[in-house]
C-alpha cells in the first residue's frame, strides 16, 4: 500500500472525557487498546464541513508529526451514527468525516493519520478479534518511543500491514464463515489458536461449529491445526538446519516432548530419524 503517515497520537487518559466533534485533512485511525464508550460520527453532515484545518498543540513538544484538526462547534444530530467501543476495536475515519467520542470508562488508545492514493475504505468500525492490529501497534509504539535507525520506514510498514489485515478483512466478511475459519487456521496455525474464539466469531456456538467444519472439509478444526503443523514441521526438517527445539516451537508446540510425541505418532518416527532419512533420500 502506498501511504503516508500524518501523525502518530499514542494517547493514555486519566479519566473519562468526552472528545469535541472534530475532523482531519486525512484518514486516521483510532485503536482502542482498553476502555469503552461510544463513538459517534456523521457521514451526512461531511460535505457541510469546512476544508480549513488548524494545527492543533500535541502532548509532546518534539513529535516530528503534527496532527492537523479542525474542532467543530457542532451538536448532535437525527443524522449521526453511534457506535460502543470496547478493547480492540478500531475505526478508520476518512478525511473530513465529523466524529467524536464518549468515553465511559479511561481508554488508552493509538490515533494515526495516513493518506493513501490506491485504497478506499468502505466501513469505519472494525473489530480486532485475535489482537493482530493489537501487537503491530505495540511494536509500532517501541519504535517510536526508541527511534532507531530507520523507525519511520520501519512504522510505515507496520502500518501497511494493518491496513492490509483490514483490507482482507473487508473482503473475509463477504465470504463463507466456515471458509474465513479455514483460511484464518492456515495462515495462524503456529500460534495457540482458541477455537472457542474462532467459532464465536464466525457466528456459531463450538460444538456447532465443530460439527460444520468436518462436514465441509472432512476433518475436525483441530485436527486441521494439526495436520498444517505436522506439513510445516516435516519442510524445516527435510530444508533447514533448525535444532529439533527450534522446529518444535516454530510449529506452535508448548515443549520439544509435546513436539516429539505428536510427530511419533502421526508418522511413525522420531523427528530425528526422519530428517536423517530424509537427508539420505536427497543424497540418493
Amino acid at each position: 500500500i502506498m501511504l503516508e503517515i500524518k501523525y502518530i497520537n499514542f494517547i493514555d487518559y486519566h479519566a473519562p472525557t468526552t472528545v469535541k466533534y472534530h475532523v482531519h485533512d486525512c484518514y486516521e485511525l483510532v485503536y482502542y487498546h482498553s476502555g469503552s464508550g461510544t463513538v459517534l460520527y456523521d457521514e451526512y453532515n461531511k460535505q457541510n464541513v469546512s476544508r480549513s484545518i488548524r494545527a492543533s498543540k500535541l502532548n509532546s513538544s518534539d513529535d516530528f508529526l503534527k496532527e492537523r484538526i479542525l474542532y467543530l462547534n457542532k451538536s448532535h444530530s437525527e443524522t449521526e451514527k453511534r457506535d460502543t467501543f470496547t478493547a480492540n476495536t478500531y475505526y478508520i475515519f476518512p478525511a473530513e468525516l465529523p466524529h467524536s467520542e464518549i468515553h465511559e470508562t479511561t481508554p488508552s488508545l493509538t490515533a494515526i493519520g495516513f493518506t493513501t492514493t490506491d485504497h478506499e475504505f468502505k466501513r469505519v468500525k472494525y473489530s480486532d478479534d485475535f489482537s493482530t492490529v493489537h501487537a503491530l501497534l505495540t511494536r509500532m509504539r517501541s519504535e517510536y518511543v526508541k527511534k532507531h535507525y530507520h523507525f519511520i520506514e520501519v512504522i510505515r510498514h507496520l502500518l501497511s500491514i494493518i491496513l492490509i489485515e483490514t483490507e482482507r478483512k473487508d473482503i473475509s466478511n463477504k465470504e463463507d464463515p466456515l471458509e474465513y475459519a479455514k483460511n484464518y487456521i492456515e495462515q495462524y496455525y503456529m500460534t495457540d489458536i482458541d477455537l472457542n474464539n474462532l467459532s464465536s466469531v464466525c457466528g456459531y456456538c463450538p460444538d456447532y461449529f465443530r460439527m460444520i467444519f468436518r462436514q465441509k472439509y472432512g476433518i475436525p478444526p483441530k485436527q486441521y491445526i494439526l495436520n498444517n503443523r505436522l506439513h510445516f514441521a516435516k519442510s524445516q526438517l527435510s530444508n533447514t538446519s533448525l535444532s529439533i527445539e527450534e522446529i518444535s516451537s516454530n510449529c506452535g508446540f508448548a515443549s520439544y516432548k509435546q513436539f516429539s510425541d505428536f510427530f511419533k505418532k502421526k508418522t511413525g518416527t522420531s523427528p530425528t530419524l526422519y530428517r536423517a532419512v530424509s537427508a539420505s533420500a536427497e543424497k540418493d
